[in-house]
């Protein structure tokens, strides 16, 4: 027998949805703070590191299935966008 609740629908996009916004508040906090520097490896890190740590947490406590699997991905995707940014401004 699983102690696991079965997978939630509507947990999911709840996770994915509050995911989604915070992290990518928190994202711009980062990046914003990170530009301000002018240190390159700050402006790129800025712009991944609250969607990495998000999803490592969230990862890590794996309550219920369907609310942490959406905080992951939509820390994942925050991450990515946030990296495909920071990456951008450290380019140009």
């Amino acid at each position: 027998m699983s102690d696991q609740p079965p997978f939630s629908a509507g947990n999911f996009l709840l996770g994915l949805f509050t995911s989604l916004l915070l992290v990518s508040i928190a994202n711009i906090i980062a990046a914003a703070f990170a530009a301000q520097s002018g240190v390159r490896l700050l402006i790129l890190l800025g712009g991944v590191l609250p969607g990495a740590v998000i999803a490592f947490l969230a990862w890590r406590a794996k309550k219920d299935s369907g609310f942490h699997l959406g905080v992951i991905i939509g820390a994942c995707i925050v991450a990515l966008i946030g990296g495909i940014c920071g990456t951008a401004l450290v380019l140009s």
